[in-house]
C-alpha cells in the first residue's frame, strides 16, 4: 500500500474512485468524526461533518463508522441521516442502515470463560461499582489449547484458558495520543 503524499496524486486518486462500481469508507468515530472529549456523552461530531457523509452517502458510497464506543451510542451522537451502518465495541455490534442491530455471535467456550470472569468479579467484590461498561480491546497474544468441552463441570479457582503473551506491535504516533479508557462504553 503507498500512502498519497501529494496533492497531485489524489487527483488521479479521486478520479479513479468516481468511476468505481463499488466505494466504502471506514470512518473511526471518537478523534477523527468528533473530538475526543472527558464527558463521553458530549462527543459530538466537528461542524459540518453530519452534512458531508450525508453528501457522501449520497453519491453511493456506503459508509461505515467505526467504533470501540457501543453502536447505539455512536448512532445517538453522530446525529447523521440518514444513519450510515456502525460498528461498535470494536466490531463486535452492528447496526445496519435500515437499523437492524446484531451482535456477533461468540463460541459457547467463550461465553462460559465470560460468564466465570463475570462470577469471579462479583466474588471478589470488584464489581462494586457505580457505572457498568461494556468492554473491549485487542489483546496480542495467543489462547492455548482449551481442554474443556461446553458444559464441563469448573471448580472454584480451576484454571480454564492459558494465554500466552505475545510481543504487541509498536505503538505509533496517533495511538500514543489516545486517551486511556477509549474503548470502554457505558452500558
Amino acid at each position: 500500500m503507498q500512502t498519497l503524499e501529494k496533492q497531485v496524486k489524489y487527483g488521479s486518486f479521486l478520479e479513479q474512485l468516481k468511476t468505481a462500481e463499488q466505494r466504502v469508507l471506514l470512518l473511526d468515530y471518537d478523534g477523527t468524526l468528533a473530538p475526543f472529549r472527558a464527558a463521553r456523552d458530549h462527543a459530538f461530531p466537528y461542524p459540518g461533518i453530519p452534512y458531508l457523509v450525508s453528501r457522501i452517502m449520497s453519491v453511493g458510497t456506503r459508509v461505515v463508522m467505526v467504533s470501540g464506543r457501543r453502536a447505539e451510542e455512536v448512532a445517538a451522537l453522530s446525529g447523521i441521516r440518514p444513519q450510515p451502518e456502525i460498528w461498535g465495541s470494536h466490531g463486535l455490534e452492528r447496526i445496519t442502515v435500515d437499523g437492524t442491530y446484531s451482535v456477533a455471535d461468540l463460541e459457547p467456550h467463550k461465553l462460559t470463560g465470560l460468564s466465570q470472569a463475570s462470577l469471579w468479579l462479583n466474588e471478589e467484590g470488584m464489581t462494586r461499582v457505580r457505572d457498568r461498561f461494556v468492554v473491549s480491546a485487542p489483546l496480542t497474544g495467543r489462547v492455548l489449547r482449551i481442554e474443556l468441552e461446553p458444559g464441563d463441570p469448573v471448580k472454584t479457582g480451576q484454571v480454564v484458558a492459558r494465554v500466552r503473551a505475545e510481543a504487541s506491535p509498536l505503538l505509533d504516533a496517533r495511538t500514543r495520543l489516545e486517551p486511556h479508557g477509549a474503548g470502554l462504553a457505558r452500558a
